[in-house]
């Protein structure tokens, strides 16, 4: 991904004046490369060779001008929508922001920025990398303005007894992932909200609790084994 020079003068610590900021690039030994087939000879750098601090300012700028078209209309998605309590509303349109943001900045950024930037704008709560992937999965093909009818989060109860291996497998990846001391707490939220995107039954915490104790389970016991204390903060 390449961006225009001009365009990131004054970013930072990127000087205004383009001569300046071409001596800053020279001095941070960032190459630029120049279009001769422009009659104007821009110059280009690479994104991911510009320092995270300027790097972030530029995506941070462009993303507040990038508008997403919105598409059609879903009548019968939003009707859906309106019908459900305002506190699923509520939670599908902070997600609904947050995969607008992640569709502007598109594939070209790394995840690293993506969460950055995310987590500047919404906070970190409830935003993890999992989460985001699973925000991404659920409005593929969607348009823009279906976001937050896509997001919907639909907690239907059932008597009969499910299968949960896509949670099982999510929650293991989870807390594998994790440092040793990392709260139960969190991969279950995080958990509970991905099964909700995906459409997945994701049962209760004790239910986990007995599984992983399960002598079938020789990996989850030796790590209950070795850190006590995850299992100290019950998920809520």
């Amino acid at each position: 991904m390449v961006c225009e020079v001009v365009r990131e003068n004054g970013l930072g610590e990127i000087p205004f004046h383009r001569t300046s900021a071409k001596s800053w690039f020279q001095g941070n030994g960032i190459a630029t490369i120049t279009d001769r087939s422009d009659g104007r000879n821009p110059e280009f750098v690479r994104l991911y060779d510009l320092p995270a601090p300027e790097r972030l300012a530029y995506l941070t700028r462009e993303l507040e001008h990038l508008h997403l078209s919105p598409g059609s209309y879903d009548a019968a998605a939003h009707e859906a929508f309106l019908a459900a309590s305002p506190s699923r509303r509520d939670r599908a349109e902070r997600r609904a922001a947050v995969a607008r943001v992640l569709v502007a900045l598109g594939l070209d950024v790394n995840w690293s920025d993506r969460l950055r930037i995310v987590h500047e704008k919404f906070g970190v709560k409830g935003l993890s990398k999992p989460r985001l992937k699973a925000i991404l999965r659920a409005v593929e093909g969607v348009d823009p303005i279906n976001f937050a009818p896509a997001l919907l989060d639909d907690y239907k109860g059932t008597t009969a007894r499910q299968p949960f291996d896509p949670a099982w497998r999510t929650f293991m990846t989870l807390i594998r992932d994790a440092g040793p001391d990392w709260p139960l707490k969190s991969a279950m939220r995080d958990v509970r909200d991905i099964g909700a995107m995906q459409g997945w039954h994701v049962p209760s915490y004790p239910t986990f609790y007995r599984r992983c104790l399960s002598p079938t389970r020789a990996t989850c016991r030796a790590w209950v084994t070795r850190s006590p204390r995850r299992w100290g903060q019950r998920a809520s």
